[in-house]
Parts: structure tokens; C-alpha cells; sequence
């Protein structure tokens, strides 16, 4: 979970990418929450080629938090400990790079 504030209102554009060389090795899923860990808005791919998360939204000011997932992890509640679905147990090795840009209005 990211946490991030939004100090002017406008337009709010959160990626998902990767530094490796193969960057389609892992399927993201990106979940925006306000401030209270109520969803406002999530994207499991951005295209058919490209497995990895983007959202571009309107957001007033305030405090939010994106929370990143793997695919099959992406029924988790933020406001519960310990909520987590697992349908396979090991790790994913990936590394990936959180862009937030927040366009003026």
C-alpha cells in the first residue's frame, strides 16, 4: 500500500512498469482507495499486450493510497488485517516501479 496526497484538485494518472528486461513477467492489479480504505477506482491491465496497471482519475484534495497486487490477489480488504486470498503459496520475483503524476486543473 502507497500512500499519497493530493494537494491541488485535478487529474491523477497512477502506473505500474518495471526496470527489467522482460517486462511483462507479472500481472498487476491496481486498487485506488481514499482516505477511509474505500475503493474508488481499479485496473487490472492496461491493454491486451501489456499485463501491468494503470488509472487516470479526477481526485479533490486529500490523502489516498494505491494498493498493489498480483492478479490473483486482487480481492483483498484493506481495512482488515491479515485479509489476503492466496490461491498459491512462493513469491513472484519482480520489480516495479510506482509512477504517480498529478495534473493541475
Amino acid at each position: 500500500m502507497f500512500r499519497f496526497e493530493v494537494e491541488s484538485p485535478g487529474t491523477v494518472v497512477i502506473e505500474l512498469g518495471t526496470l527489467e528486461e522482460e517486462p511483462n513477467n507479472f500481472d498487476t492489479y491496481l486498487r485506488l482507495f481514499d482516505e477511509s480504505g474505500n475503493e474508488i477506482n481499479f485496473n487490472d491491465d492496461i491493454d491486451e499486450e501489456n499485463r501491468f496497471s494503470r488509472i487516470t482519475t479526477e481526485l479533490a484534495l486529500g490523502t489516498y493510497y494505491a494498493g498493489v497486487s498480483g492478479y490473483s490477489n486482487a480481492d483483498y480488504e484493506p481495512n482488515v488485517a491479515g485479509m489476503v486470498w492466496q490461491e498459491k503459496q512462493g513469491t513472484t520475483p519482480c520489480s516495479f516501479v510506482l509512477t504517480t503524476t498529478i495534473l493541475m486543473a
